[in-house]
Parts: structure tokens; C-alpha cells; sequence
């Protein structure tokens, strides 16, 4: 499995798990829509770095 792969499958599990879900009911449904999407790259960035870092 590539680092890419093992980054992929460990942002996959959080996602599935609601680990990056946005629950302020003040914001709009796009603006949630944009943090959600906003904070997945953001994790994909920081996991990646991790896993590059460990291999």
C-alpha cells in the first residue's frame, strides 16, 4: 500500500467515523458544506505529513 493509500484510507475512517463533521446550526448549509470540505483538505495535509514523516 502507498502513502497516498494509507493517507486516503486513515481520512476515509474519520470521515466515516464523524470525525470532521460540523454541527453549528448558526451557519448556513453552503457554509458548512465549504468548513466540511475546508477541514477534510486540511486533515488530508497534516495526515499526509505523518505518514511521510513515519514510512
Amino acid at each position: 500500500m502507498t502513502r497516498a493509500e494509507i493517507t486516503k484510507e486513515i481520512l476515509v475512517a474519520a470521515i466515516n467515523r464523524g470525525l470532521l463533521d460540523i454541527t453549528d446550526s448558526v451557519k448556513t448549509h453552503n457554509t458548512i458544506h465549504d468548513d466540511r470540505i475546508a477541514l477534510i483538505c486540511k486533515a488530508y495535509a497534516e495526515i499526509a505529513k505523518a505518514v511521510n514523516a513515519n514510512s
